[in-house]
C-alpha cells in the first residue's frame, strides 16, 4: 500500500511537533493552576504574631519586678496573675496552685484564655 506524499511526515518533524504540543500543555497548566487552587489564606501569620505577643508579655512578667526573683516553677502563680488577672481567676480561682506545683492541663486552659484576651485587645485597638 502506498501513502500519499502530502500525508507522510518525517520522524524528526513529528518529534518536534510533539515537543511543542507538550510545552504548550505545560504552559497552559501553569497559567490555569493558580486559578484552580484559589483557597482561603492561611491563619499561620496571625497565629505567629499572637504567639510572639504572648511570649513577649510572658517574658516581661517572668523578668519583671513582681515575679523576676523567683524560679520558674515557684513563680508560675505570680506570672499567670501578671499575664491576665481575669484568666488567672477563672482557671486557678477555685483551687490555686501551690508553690512549685505545675498543672499542665490548667496552664493550657490559662494560655488559651490569655491569648483570647490578647486577640480581643488587638481587635479593639484597631
Amino acid at each position: 500500500m502506498v501513502t500519499p506524499a502530502a500525508l507522510s511526515s518525517s520522524p524528526t518533524q513529528s518529534r518536534y511537533l510533539l515537543l511543542v504540543v507538550k510545552i504548550l500543555l505545560v504552559l497552559l497548566i501553569l497559567l490555569i493552576l493558580p486559578k484552580l487552587v484559589d483557597g482561603k489564606p492561611s491563619q499561620g501569620k496571625k497565629r505567629r504574631k499572637l504567639d510572639r505577643r504572648y511570649l513577649d508579655v510572658l517574658s516581661a512578667c517572668e523578668t519583671g519586678l513582681q515575679c523576676g526573683g523567683m524560679i520558674y516553677e515557684e513563680s508560675l502563680p505570680c506570672v499567670t496573675e501578671c499575664l491576665s488577672n481575669e484568666c488567672h481567676g477563672k482557671v486557678y480561682g477555685n483551687s490555686p496552685l501551690e508553690l512549685g506545683e505545675v498543672d499542665e492541663k490548667r496552664y493550657k486552659e490559662f494560655e488559651a484564655c490569655a491569648k483570647r484576651e490578647l486577640r480581643e485587645a488587638a481587635r479593639r485597638g484597631k
